[in-house]
């Protein structure tokens, strides 16, 4: 059977190759033909304008039936040489993908009388343009040396008249191939016909012998399947053979001993899990009260602690504006008796208060994060920003560009706010630079928007980049300033909140940029 089908299978791919040829022979006969006629024609423009061009022209088409003539005398030879075959062919314009096939067909079937008679044609139609040939130098020659009217008339119906003889043979080698090509795709289809036709009756017989086999071992496990299927493990099938029928028989009453074992087990384990189950929905209930008890003593305890910090931040807010009223007074009223260590004295008095002041917002802003009342909402980002450069002290020589529009976020108001507030202060407040050039920008990722806010301050040293966003952590960079050490943490709290990220590139001497990813949604 497997032969039948090798056989069946490499008739086809040779009647495809074969037909294939053909067909690169009867388009390399129309290349052949249109480079004919085209090499005519300009020899007839030739002869009536008297233009070089044309007869080069002329030279140019004559190289296709001239590369083929030369792949045919080549193939003729007992002992061809294939390069210059394949050259020949090249220059008859053929594709090349098509010349193996082309060379096969000639040296294999040129003894079938279509073929021959096709070669035949060929070498003739090679012998008119050889005339041609002679025919186009007489031509050339009379141009060149003035020659009479009626000679060069003359030449052109000696021209004419090959043309039509090349006709001919070109219809007569075209019909000739499609003559054997018929013949050959009958006779294909015949051979293919007899071997399908053996492979059928010898699987309809091998079919019948080895069903009558199988159906007897099948029909022995069908029954024996009824039976457990009924719930009666105790039926074994017959096992008649060791053929692949028999070893499933075999396999069948494996499977039932390994069943009839499993069903019991299975059914000791199901009992054990039903235990499991009720057990773990107990806990599971147990848990969730415990759950909801903890949950709402976490929310008391939140409240207390906010209760908490607005009573320290008021009780703390009060010593300290007595403080530093005090101190205003003292520097007003007695500043021309004090000398200047004194004075320097009330100045860094007055400014321990300012930063105790802020540090006691901070907590407060702090403990507010992620706690905030009300729902997120529309921030035109763009706008915020205008807003802050506002609010905040922007010293002359420092530049806050905004790069390109700034997008419409969905959030807490109040977050973002301090969020941009916190990081331009900072950049504000520690630039070192004689310009200073604060730049924000943001890009359309997906699923998030990601703001980038730089500056060309004093930058941070890489083994700060993790300490500076730590409650309290603050590095001196510009003489004596220095934060509350709480800014950068509740930028980072907010950014966090809002289930983003934020990470900082910096170079000491360059510059800061911090990175803040937030989700849209």
């Amino acid at each position: 059977m497997a032969v039948l089908i090798v056989l069946e299978l490499g008739t086809l791919f040779f009647a495809v190759n074969t037909m294939s040829s053909v067909r690169a022979f009867v388009g390399g006969e129309g290349l052949w033909s249109k480079a004919q006629k085209d090499a005519i024609f300009s020899l007839r423009m030739y002869a009536r304008v008297e233009n070089d061009d044309y007869y080069n022209e002329y030279l140019e088409y004559l190289k296709v039936p001239l590369g083929d003539r030369k792949a045919r005398v080549e193939m003729a030879k007992p002992n061809p040489d294939y390069e210059i075959i394949r050259q020949g062919f090249l220059e008859g314009r053929n594709h090349p993908d098509d010349i193996d096939g082309m060379i096969k067909l000639f040296r294999r079937f040129h003894r079938i009388s279509y073929i021959n008679k096709a070669i035949r044609v060929w070498g003739e139609a090679d012998s008119l343009m050889a005339e041609l040939q002679l025919a186009a130098t007489d031509l050339h020659t009379y141009m060149k040396k003035n020659g009479t009217y009626e000679e060069m008339e003359a030449n052109l119906d000696r021209i004419n008249e090959l043309n039509k003889q090349l006709t001919i043979k070109e219809d007569e080698f075209s019909a000739t191939l499609g003559e054997g090509s018929r013949w050959l795709e009958s006779l294909v289809l015949k051979i293919l016909f007899l071997i399908a036709l053996t492979v059928e009756v010898t699987g309809l017989i091998l079919t019948i012998s080895v069903s009558r086999d199988i159906s007897k071992g099948i029909n022995e496990t069908m029954r024996v399947v009824k039976k457990v299927a009924s719930g009666n493990f105790d039926e074994r099938a017959n096992v008649f053979s060791k053929d692949e029928i028999g070893q499933l028989a075999a396999s069948f009453n494996n499977m039932t001993d390994d069943l009839e074992k499993n069903i019991t087990e299975r059914k000791k384990i199901e009992k054990e899990l039903i235990e499991t189950q009720i057990g773990l929905e107990k806990r599971v209930e147990e848990r969730t009260e415990e759950l909801v008890h903890i949950n709402k003593k976490l929310e008391i305890t939140n409240l207390e602690l906010e209760s908490f910090a607005y009573i320290t931040s008021h009780d703390l807010k009060a010593p300290l504006r007595a403080i530093g009223s005090l101190s205003d007074w003292l520097y007003s009223d007695y500043s021309d008796k004090l000398d200047a260590a004194g004075k320097e004295q009330l100045l860094l008095l007055k400014k321990r208060v300012a930063k105790m002041h802020d540090l006691i917002e901070g907590i407060l802003h702090y403990s507010r994060i992620g706690r905030l009342d009300g729902e997120k909402e529309l921030i035109d980002t763009h706008q915020l920003i205008k807003e802050i450069k506002d609010l905040i002290q922007i010293p002359s020589h420092i530049k806050i560009i905004t790069e390109k529009k700034l997008p419409v976020i969905l959030n807490y108001r109040t977050n973002i706010t301090q969020l941009f507030e916190n990081l331009l202060t900072n950049a504000v407040k520690y630039c070192d630079k004689p310009e200073g050039i604060i730049k924000i920008s943001c890009n359309d990722l997906p699923d998030a928007w990601r703001f980038t806010v730089s500056d060309n301050g004093p930058g941070i040293d890489e083994k700060y980049h993790t300490k500076i966003f730590e409650i309290f952590q603050t590095l001196k960079t510009n003489g004596d300033e220095e934060g509350t050490g709480i800014g950068l943490t509740i930028v980072k709290k907010i950014v966090e909140s809002s289930d983003g990220q934020i990470r900082l590139e910096s170079e000491p001497g360059i510059g800061t940029k911090f990175i803040i990813t937030l989700p849209k949604a």
